[in-house]
């Protein structure tokens, strides 16, 4: 989704009368596109605008389509044709229609390849089998051109044949293509796309209202506006230049500066149209939802939402059986499970086409080896002594915890191990901070926090026996 933010701010050209309608145009949830049916012709300027606005013609169908739904093209459609209905044609009648043509293309391909070997073999008849071309005879130069003749059409029809064979994989892949999109786990993982998608929009949203509300501020002075300024970037386009200029820029600059007050009001309006955008993008995220999940429930839903999986079952995915390790939740639900697979661990709920729940010793000891140890927060060898404001400072890619002590697992799969990791098997199974230092992962000590002992080395043998 582009931002508007990204843009200088230009008013649009008011329109002095509301033009005839130029055609009639739909939107499809199945392939989330809009398409425009013209009444006729287009001019050469609508033609342009609507190839600016994304729109590309299709000359079978007679009709414009757009690759997918954004507010801009909605617009274009509602000024033209004054409503968006629904398309009437499902995706499966049109990848139907789309095999069809195919099927024609591939039919007429083989008859010109037929017809041209019919040329060849019309032309080879008349020369006797083994027959050389004679040198110097009178007949040497028409034999020469029936060679090339039949050269040049046995090339012809090969080719052609290949080119029917083409569109014959074209038309099966098309139908093949509708029923893919069609398939419970295809839509599953479109529904989690559209889910990351209004959540960035929702994010948006709540930007653009904070910010809008901070520049209306009856307060607001140069400083703060400046600190905005560099928060939310924006440029204007003022009269009689090709590029915007920032908002920073009109505050600082000595030659003819903006005050706050017109900038604040720029901001304001500004703001104001990121948030009408970023609701249009929510409303219909949350359209395409509501169709997604309604037509996964009518196809019966995946097959994994008939068990009830448990840490300790086995998952079939893709045909092999693997060991559920944890089962991972979002708002309620499981999205993914994560396995002893040897190399991608967490498989989307979506894979899973089977599942046999555990027996209570196969719960139990996953359980205990899942369990996490105790997180620990004692001076020890080796440490980084840290305050918790730097530890919250710093970057999540280079702290985390790993596993010290008697019996501690190592990390695998290619993760670091922990640095002077041996020096602390004098205690029991326990977890430290660490964080990345000179290259190498180090354990940490939060001075300002409470200290935490690990537990004794003869305490978790005690446990273990």
């Amino acid at each position: 989704m582009a931002s508007p933010e990204q843009c200088a701010i230009e008013e649009p050209e008011a329109d002095s009368q509301a033009p005839a309608y130029l055609g009639t145009a739909t939107y499809s949830p199945e392939d989330n596109k809009l398409r425009f049916y013209p009444f006729a012709r287009l001019s050469k300027e609508d033609y342009q605008r609507a190839k600016d606005a994304g729109f590309s013609w299709a000359p079978r169908q007679e009709l414009f389509v757009a690759p997918m739904w954004t507010p801009a093209r909605e617009n274009l459609m509602l000024k033209w044709c004054g409503e968006v209905g629904d398309e009437d044609r499902t995706l499966m009648e049109r990848a139907e229609d789309r095999a069809d043509r195919f099927d024609g293309y591939s039919e007429r391909r083989s008859q010109e390849a037929d017809a041209a070997r019919a040329r060849v073999k019309s032309i080879s008849d008349g020369i006797p089998f083994g027959q050389p071309i004679l040198v110097g005879h009178h007949s040497e130069r028409r034999a020469r051109k029936d060679a090339q003749r039949i050269e040049d059409g046995i090339r012809r029809a090969v080719k052609l044949w290949d080119t029917s064979e083409y569109w014959e994989r074209r038309a099966a892949a098309a139908k093949q293509h509708a029923q893919y999109k069609e398939r419970p786990d295809v839509r599953h993982r479109r529904i989690k796309g559209i889910e990351s998608d209004l959540r960035k929009a929702r994010k948006n949203e709540a930007e653009a209202e904070e910010l809008g509300r901070l520049w209306a501020a009856e307060d607001l002075d140069l400083e703060r506006a400046q600190t905005l300024a560099h928060r939310g970037y924006f440029s204007v386009k003022e009269s009689g230049q090709q590029w915007g200029t920032s908002a920073y820029t009109l505050l600082t600059r000595t030659d003819n500066p903006w005050s706050v007050e017109a900038l604040a009001a720029t901001a304001i309006r500004l703001y104001a149209r990121n948030l009408a955008h970023a609701r249009r993008w929510i409303a219909h995220y949350e359209n395409r939802l509501a169709y997604e999940r309604a037509m996964l429930a009518e196809d019966g839903g995946l097959a994994a939402d008939r068990f009830d999986i448990q840490p300790g079952g086995q998952v079939q995915v893709r045909g092999e059986w693997l060991n559920v390790i944890r089962v991972n939740r979002k708002e309620g639900r499981i999205v993914s499970v994560t396995t002893d697979s040897r190399y991608v661990r967490v498989k989307g709920i979506e894979e899973v086409r089977d599942y046999k729940p555990p027996s209570a010793e196969q719960a139990a000891a996953v359980r205990s080896v899942t369990k996490k140890p105790p997180l620990a927060n004692y001076p020890h060898p080796g440490a980084v002594e840290m305050t918790q404001a730097e530890w919250k400072g710093t970057h999540a890619d280079y702290k985390g915890t790993r596993e010290a002590g008697q019996g501690a697992r190592q990390a695998g799969f290619f993760r670091p191990e922990l640095q002077g990791r041996d020096e602390l098997q004098e205690h029991g199974r326990h977890r430290v901070r660490t964080v990345v230092k000179g290259g190498a992962l180090v354990s940490v000590f939060l001075t300002d926090a409470k200290i935490v002992q690990p537990p004794q080395a003869a305490e978790a043998q005690e446990a273990a026996g």
